[in-house]
């Protein structure tokens, strides 16, 4: 279960740190 977890917590951080490097390349 601990690395399932850990494992939706990278994802998340993934999604993350995409939607702000988007929103960096639209300005």
């Amino acid at each position: 279960v601990d690395a399932e977890n850990r494992l939706q917590t990278l994802k998340e951080e993934l999604e993350f740190q995409k939607n702000i490097y988007s929103e960096e390349l639209r300005e």
